[in-house]
């Protein structure tokens, strides 16, 4: 399924955080994606949400997490359906408040299960947290950022025990200076060494155990938190397309645009200015 990379309009865009509301039936949510999560709930009604090519069929009370950059769309089965979504940046969870990347352990590539119902034992959490964070969304007040906040790590608590368990954890907590070098040293040329090398293991099982915490390569991780932070230069500096390239990491202009291409669709220049045009709606 192709789906339109959806620009949210964020109050704040240093605090992306945003909810709305879609009612009736047919398609209430186009084809999209985007980088942030999602939580749809389902407050009326009856849908059909396909989130990648699958197709799920969701009653009133079902809560949706959506990780981000899946494709997704919304078909209202009845003509009372209202659903409410809940957009948020997992950057907002840091590393150092968790312990561990939120981002990483919740993102598509290893959730199979996208509805919490509730029968769910984390249903009674996530949805309060959800409803307190929907109504504190549509308030103004001194202190909306540190509630929001506190709303969101129980949202992410929630989520994180749903899906993982204790063993689960083993190897993050492993690889945590890993990602930290990382994290460090982005912009440089990391070698697979030099990460083995943080936790004193050798190169082979350092791969196997980043395969099995994350489900990508240590290369296709340092590419893909390359791409992130490449798509925030594009939208936010007017930093020529070469400047954010080698600012980001890359050492090697065409292999980084075949790269952008093939995770986004479009060229780095369509992309800015699909994000310029849509700025400007």
């Amino acid at each position: 399924m192709i789906g339109k990379y959806k620009f949210e309009k964020f109050k704040d865009v240093n605090f992306p955080v945003y909810s709305s509301t879609q009612r009736g039936s047919g398609m209430i949510v186009i084809p999209h994606y985007h980088e942030f999560a999602e939580l749809i709930k389902i407050k009326n009604g009856s849908v059909d949400i396909i989130i990648n090519t699958e197709k799920i069929l969701c009653k009133k009370g079902d809560i949706v997490f959506v990780p981000p950059y899946c494709v997704h769309n919304v078909y209202g089965i009845t003509d009372n359906t209202e659903i409410t979504g809940l957009v948020f940046d997992f950057n907002l969870i840091t590393v150092d408040v968790c312990g561990y990347s939120v981002k990483e352990i919740l993102k598509k590539e290893v959730i199979k299960q996208y509805v919490v119902s509730e029968s769910n034992d984390i249903y009674k959490h996530l949805n309060n947290s959800f409803l307190n964070a929907v109504e504190l969304y549509a308030l103004e007040c001194n202190t909306y950022k540190m509630q929001m906040l506190s709303l969101l790590l129980n949202i992410c608590t929630a989520l994180v025990n749903n899906y993982f368990s204790k063993k689960d954890f083993k190897s993050f907590n492993r690889l945590q200076p890993v990602f930290e070098y990382i994290e460090k040293h982005l912009e440089q040329n990391i070698k697979i060494s030099q990460l083995s090398e943080s936790i004193n293991v050798c190169d082979d099982y350092l791969i196997r155990l980043f395969k099995e915490a994350t489900n990508k390569t240590p290369i296709s991780y340092i590419n893909d938190l390359r791409l992130q932070k490449a798509i925030k230069l594009l939208i936010n500096t007017d930093l020529s397309i070469t400047e954010i390239a080698y600012k980001v990491g890359f050492c090697d202009l065409n292999y980084a645009s075949r790269l952008f291409r093939q995770k986004l669709g479009v060229t780095a220049g369509q992309y800015r200015k699909i994000s310029k045009d849509n700025k400007n709606i």
